[in-house]
């Protein structure tokens, strides 16, 4: 897509990611100078966000990516079925598929999604993207923030967007601080090779208190196993060989033994820390974080890519308007003003999703997760033999899978 002007503007944006990638290609697109700094030498993840709902595919489709998107490892699980207690209940979820039959879920390996995004970026001549660049301070002139320090090289531009992630070294810099709704669980992930009958469903296996689950993306199968706050080290303390026999107990049938073939060691295993934040102001003069940077999201719903991805469209149709504009001082008010712009367009919608995340764990920790799911399904089903079924799950499910609301980059 050729630019559609050329400014003096430049941006510098830490951390690529899905959100921050996506906000440089809109940006580059439009002829904005972009730098994006990326403190990993490549885009090799532990463990991150896999799971595109319908509103961070749409966008990722808008972009223009759909053929290089259709060319990756990806799968898209079509139900969920519930191992319930040690007496063989199981329940099957109605197909994870929307009104025009498409799936409601696909789950790819996020290092080839970054790898698609930058490819795209890279093509651009106003886009450069700096790996192994950790960025740790921020150039601070007073009334507002003016550029970062990466490694020994000060680097100066109109804005600063920390897009870097839950632990956002900008947001620290920055003095930005965070408020935590408590969630009471960790995950302890690992994946294994996809065997040859492995299903395309999320499964899971919940038994009083244990809560194991699996699903598939691209070539392997991930597993979580759901632990208490402080759980892991006491697991870690009792040894390797006692977390991988739990582990299998926890699952079924041939994953156990891939479980049993595929696990080593504790390199094998990655622990995801839930948490559920919000920063209370999201951007000073110069600066604004986005993304986990901002509104770290709990692992319920798979919503953290997706909302990342909304962040950094609503974003650039804020800032285009104001990097359009060629005299410094008038671009820089007219930035300030974007920033709050973006901040109080996302915060309530971000907020919202957040609240409809922390129900489910917070009933697990009143009643436990297998007495919450028996619950739950007591109440479903009568209403799912009832009228009210298409109008209540559009209630229970829209805003996880649309977000609150949709965005779409083609508004930008």
């Amino acid at each position: 897509m050729a630019a559609r002007f050329r400014v003096s503007a430049r941006v510098l944006i830490v951390g690529a990611g899905p959100g921050g990638l996506t906000l440089g290609l809109l940006l580059a697109r439009a002829g904005v100078a972009v730098e994006a700094y990326e403190q990993a030498a490549t885009f090799e993840r532990e463990f991150r966000g896999e799971s595109l709902l319908p509103s961070g595919l749409q966008i990722l489709e808008d972009l223009g990516l759909r053929e290089r998107l259709a060319s990756l490892e990806r799968a898209s699980p079509t139900a969920v079925r519930l191992h319930i207690g040690r007496s063989g209940m199981v329940y099957d979820s109605p197909p994870l598929r929307s009104d025009d039959g498409s799936p409601i879920v696909t789950s790819l390996p996020q290092r080839q999604l970054l790898e698609a995004l930058a490819g795209e970026a890279r093509a651009l001549p106003g886009f450069s993207l700096r790996m192994g660049a950790a960025v740790r301070e921020l150039l601070d002139d007073g009334c507002c923030i003016a550029g970062i320090r990466s490694g020994a090289d000060e680097v100066r531009a109109d804005l600063v967007v920390g897009f870097d992630g839950r632990f956002s070294a900008v947001r620290r810099s920055a003095g930005l601080e965070m408020r935590d709704a408590h969630v009471d669980f960790d995950i302890a992930w690992c994946a294994v090779p996809r065997f040859a009958d492995a299903s395309d469903r999320y499964e899971a296996t919940i038994r009083g208190r244990e809560v194991c689950f699996w699903y598939p993306t691209g070539s392997v199968t991930r597993v979580g196993l759901l632990l208490r706050k402080g759980e892991f080290q006491a697991l870690r303390a009792a040894g390797f060989d006692r977390f991988r026999t739990r582990l299998m107990a926890a699952t079924l049938g041939p994953l156990q033994a891939s479980l049993s073939a595929a696990l080593r060691s504790w390199g094998d295993v990655t622990l995801l820390p839930a948490v559920s934040e919000m920063a209370p102001r999201w951007w000073r003069p110069g600066l604004i974080v986005l993304g986990d940077a901002a509104h770290p999201m709990s692992p319920v719903g798979a919503q953290g890519i997706n909302v990342a991805l909304q962040d950094a469209v609503v974003a650039a149709r804020h800032l285009l308007p104001a990097m359009e504009l060629t005299k410094s001082f008038d671009r820089r008010e007219a930035i300030d003003a974007a920033l709050a712009a973006i901040e109080r367009e996302r915060r309530p919608a971000v907020a919202r999703i957040a609240r409809a995340q922390n129900l489910l764990p917070r009933l697990m920790s009143l009643l436990g997760p297998e007495s919450s799911v028996r619950l739950a399904i007591a109440l479903f089903g009568p209403l799912a033999r009832s009228g009210y079924r298409a109008t209540l799950a559009r209630a229970l499910i829209g805003r996880f899978v649309w977000g609150d609301t949709a965005v779409r980059k083609s508004r930008a």
